[in-house]
C-alpha cells in the first residue's frame, strides 16, 4: 500500500490569476492492480484455502480495505464472495465461509505469487501468527516438475564433464613429463610429437571447460527457479508451517525428490 497526495487547482476561467487549491490524501490499497466487479468471474484452475480464527465480517472488512472497490464488501449469511479482475485481465476470487473454528477462506487465482501475497496480507491484517493451508496449482506444479528434470539432467552432465576433465588433466601431466624426457635426451622429433599432442589435449580441456561453465550457468538458473517456487509455496503458510516448508524443501532438493516438493506446494508437508 502507498499514500498519494493529490493537489487540484480550480480556476473560474482559463488564464485566471485566482485559483482554488484542494488537497486530498488517498491511501492506495495493497492490491490496487485488482478491481472488484459485481458479476462472477471465471473460476481459476488454481487455489489456496485456509482457516483463520476470526469471523466472516472481519474478512469482509479486510477485503474492502485491501482491494479497489466502489462499495463495501458485504457479508451475507456468514458468507463472503468477492470477485476481482486484474490489470492483465486475470480473474481473482476470494470466498469466505464460517466454519467450526472460525472462517475458511479460499483464494482462487492462477498466479502463485498473488496467492502468496494475499495469504500473507490477510494474516498480517487479521493478526494470524500460525497458518496452515492446502493448495492446488497444477500449472506451477507441472513447470516445477520440468525444472527439476532439467536440474537432474544438468547434474548428470556436470558429473560426466568433471570426470572427463580429470582424465584430461592426467593426460596433460603425462605428456609434459614425456616431452621433458625427450628434451633431456635430445630427441627433438619425439618432443615435438608430445607437445603437439599436449596442445590438442589442452584445446579439448578448454572446450570441456566451456561446456561445463555453460552447464553450470543453466543449472544455477534452474535451481533459482526451484528456489523461487519454494519461497512462494512457503508464503502460502505462516509461522512454523512456513519455516517447515523451506527446511523440508531443501532436503527434498538434495535428494532429488520431486514428489516431496510437489506435496509441499499442495499441503505444506512432504507426504499426504
Amino acid at each position: 500500500p502507498a499514500s498519494l497526495k493529490l493537489q487540484i487547482h480550480v480556476a473560474a476561467r482559463p488564464m485566471s490569476t485566482s485559483i482554488h487549491v484542494f488537497e486530498v490524501d488517498y491511501k492506495l490499497p495493497k492490491f490496487c492492480r485488482f478491481y472488484r466487479v459485481a458479476e462472477e468471474v471465471a473460476q481459476p484452475s488454481s487455489w489456496v484455502k485456509f482457516d483463520v480464527p476470526t469471523n466472516v465480517q472481519r474478512v469482509a472488512q479486510y477485503l474492502t480495505r485491501a482491494f479497489v472497490s466502489t462499495e463495501e464488501v458485504e457479508c451475507i449469511d456468514n458468507q463472503v464472495k468477492s470477485y476481482y479482475v486484474g490489470l492483465d485481465g486475470s480473474p481473482l476470487r476470494v470466498e469466505a465461509t464460517k466454519d467450526t473454528t472460525g472462517t475458511q477462506i479460499r483464494v482462487s487465482t492462477n498466479d502463485l505469487v498473488t496467492a502468496a501475497e494475499v495469504v500473507q496480507d490477510i494474516s498480517t491484517n487479521l493478526d494470524v501468527h500460525e497458518l496452515e493451508s492446502e493448495a492446488s496449482f497444477p500449472d506451477e506444479s507441472r513447470r516445477l516438475k520440468e525444472t527439476l528434470e532439467r536440474v537432474s539432467t544438468h547434474n548428470s552432465i556436470r558429473v560426466r564433464l568433471t570426470a572427463e576433465m580429470a582424465d584430461g588433466s592426467s593426460r596433460v601431466k603425462a605428456l609434459v613429463l614425456k616431452a621433458e624426457d625427450a628434451r633431456l635426451m635430445a630427441d627433438m622429433p619425439r618432443m615435438m610429437r608430445n607437445y603437439d599432442e599436449l596442445m590438442r589435449v589442452n584445446e579439448e580441456l578448454i572446450a570441456e571447460y566451456n561446456k561445463r561453465a555453460t552447464n553450470h550457468e543453466a543449472l544455477l538458473a534452474a535451481l533459482k527457479q526451484v528456489n523461487q517456487v519454494v519461497q512462494r509455496a512457503s508464503s502460502l503458510r505462516v509461522g512454523k508451517a512456513k519455516a517447515r516448508v523451506v527446511a523440508d524443501a531443501r532436503r527434498a532438493i538434495k535428494k532429488g525428490d520431486a514428489s516431496a516438493l510437489l506435496s509441499l506446494i499442495a499441503t505444506g508437508r512432504t507426504g499426504g
